[in-house]
């Protein structure tokens, strides 16, 4: 993994990230799912909007961790931005269950609410995120 772990970050800084995938898919499909190439794979396929990859690396990535919010709250963000919404609300949902003050859920859902056009939805799960953490990126100005 690790010779393939640096051929893709070759490729990346390379400006490759097509092939810089395809080294990372062809070591899934050798080693099977990793949490490693999970997290290599998703983060780099997200960066570079190309969905469809991030799904399957944060799939992979869920196989290992599948009780962590952290890791729930990513997965449902790619699928909401894959426009997967149930699925989506599906694990932003599992993710409030498990750990109730987590902020980043609630700002997950709401955006996800808002993509779906439920502005009170979206407000109301915003309001209760910045109850849990009012010093929350998401509410700085930008």
């Amino acid at each position: 993994l690790t010779a393939a772990h640096a051929l893709s970050q070759a490729f990346e800084r390379a400006g490759a990230t097509w092939d810089a995938l395809a080294v990372l898919h062809a070591a899934r499909a050798r080693l099977g799912p990793r949490l490693d190439l999970a997290a290599l794979g998703g983060d780099l396929a997200l960066r570079s909007g190309i969905l469809d990859d991030a799904v399957l690396f944060g799939w992979d990535r869920l196989v290992f961790r599948s009780r962590d919010p952290d890791a729930l709250v990513w997965q449902g963000n790619v699928l909401r931005l894959a426009g997967r919404h149930a699925e989506a609300r599906m694990l932003l949902d599992e993710a409030v269950r498990i750990a109730p003050g987590a902020a980043d859920a609630y700002v997950a859902l709401g955006e996800l609410e808002r993509a779906r056009g439920d502005e009170a939805a979206a407000r109301a799960f915003f309001e209760r995120a910045h109850r849990i953490a009012p010093d929350h990126p998401a509410f700085r100005p930008r």
